[in-house]
């Protein structure tokens, strides 16, 4: 019986350990600066690149690594608030993100219907969610640190 709870005292600190993992503050600054060059750059490929699929993929995995850095990076006074607002944010983000997912494509859906012949039924592709949650979770995060 003492080996289970050993084991189960284990992973717990080894969850607590990943729960609680951080980046220092000035990966914020990076990420946000990872993130613009890449939208300029995904700008910049499109216009003057025909046909650059991997590019551009490369480029949105980019400007999410710089999203999810700046998103789990320490704040510059990380007190029982911020984490508190924190939890929140990912929290909304979360469940804004969910709701996103299942009604856009069907505003996308009707609008195609309403103006054109229609062109079927789209799918969101994993970066549209996964970046409307990240640019969610650090807008809340900010606001309630504003408000707060």
């Amino acid at each position: 019986m003492m080996k289970v709870a050993q084991i189960l005292e284990c992973e717990s600190k080894q969850l607590r350990k990943i729960q609680n993992f951080q980046l220092p503050t000035i990966f914020k600054t990076i990420g946000i600066a990872v993130t613009i060059l890449g939208m300029v750059a995904i700008f910049g490929v499109g216009f003057f690149i025909e046909d650059a699929v991997s590019t551009k993929l490369l480029i949105k995995k980019v400007m999410l690594i710089g999203l999810l850095c700046a998103s789990i990076s320490r704040d510059t006074i990380e007190d029982e608030l911020s984490i508190s607002l924190r939890s929140q944010s990912y929290a909304l983000a979360f469940v804004m993100a969910v709701v996103y997912a299942i009604i856009q494509p069907e505003i996308n859906h009707f609008v195609g219907n309403l103006f054109s012949n229609g062109k079927g039924y789209v799918e969101l592709s994993s970066f549209e969610v996964l970046w409307f949650m990240l640019v969610v979770q650090l807008c809340i995060f900010t606001l309630l640190k504003k408000v707060r």
